[in-house]
């Protein structure tokens, strides 16, 4: 779900905290940079209701988020280049976010001795024709 507005934030978080309890398992922790979007009255109601425990990090603190401010970085520059090569509008920027997403975590990952995300979530390893044919499907699209 590509947000337009940040006031959906919320939304999305409860989207993805039902997908995520449903394959998973609850969350316990939120950890989030402090910004408007995450300190919004019905937010906090919501995590507290859930039980889900809040950890503030400094916004523009590299120190206290590198890792996801990297991960934001690189991603927003693979998307660019896959724009570019596929000479594809930058109208197609959350098409193209989705197939970086779902490339990214089909690639294992020393946090989860040596397994995919695609893995830890789906039980089942990620095969290059899932990957192809998300490259073909964003490529096509006009």
């Amino acid at each position: 779900m590509c947000l337009k507005q940040k006031s959906q934030a919320l939304e999305a978080f409860k989207l993805f905290k039902t997908t995520a309890e449903n394959q998973l398992k609850k969350i316990k922790e939120l950890q989030d940079d402090k910004r408007g979007e995450y300190m919004s009255t019905e937010f906090i109601k919501f995590t507290d209701v859930c039980s889900i425990h809040r950890r503030h990090m400094m916004h523009n603190r590299p120190q206290q988020n590198g890792v996801p401010e990297c991960a934001n970085r690189t991603m927003g520059d693979n998307i660019s280049a896959m724009l570019y090569e596929a000479q594809l509008p930058p109208s197609l920027w959350g098409e193209a976010l989705a197939t970086q997403i779902y490339v990214w975590n089909c690639l294992s990952t020393s946090s989860l001795n040596g397994m995919t995300p695609y893995e830890t979530w789906f039980k089942q390893k990620p095969t290059s024709q899932s990957v192809e044919m998300s490259c073909i499907c964003l490529h096509s699209e006009e």
